[in-house]
């Protein structure tokens, strides 16, 4: 996914939300492996169902609410962190996690979570805190981050 670069300064004069793709010099879209899809910013959501605030929504930014509940009762929900979960509506196939973009990203040390972060971070600086390592062919889970439990790995 790419949410397209560098504006054409004399197509972006007067900026539109409806305007903003037209204006762009990189295009923005969406490849899920056989199809290209131009971005479109409302079928971008956020999921809580892993995060530090109340109820499990899956919603809009625009459309999002932050309650935020005690880490402690988080944890006994399986919540492990305070971002949300960004989603894109991926049209006809429904929602795919932004961080399915970096699968087969190459990884020279799968137990290194510093070098796991920073192909993470190469994507966006935000996605690190919501990336799941897992070797593709065992399901085995590489790395985790939790916030909130100092002294466990």
């Amino acid at each position: 996914m790419a949410t397209g670069t560098y504006f054409q300064p004399e197509l972006y004069e007067r900026p539109t939300i409806d305007g903003r793709n037209a204006a762009l010099i990189d295009r923005a879209g969406v490849y899920d492996g056989p199809e290209f899809h131009d971005f479109d910013h409302l079928n971008v959501r956020e999921s809580t169902a892993h995060s530090f605030y109340q109820g499990d929504t899956y919603l809009h930014p625009w459309e999002g609410r932050t309650e935020p509940i005690d880490p402690a009762e988080g944890h006994k929900q399986g919540k492990y962190s305070w971002a949300k979960s960004p989603r894109y509506e991926v049209p006809g196939k429904g929602p795919m996690p932004l961080e399915q973009s970096l699968i087969s990203s190459p990884i020279r040390d799968a137990a290194d979570s510093v070098e796991m972060g920073h192909v993470a971070r190469s994507y966006d600086s935000c996605l690190v805190c919501t990336v799941h390592t897992y070797d593709g062919k065992t399901g085995r889970e590489l790395t985790k981050f939790r916030i909130g439990e100092r002294g466990k790995p």
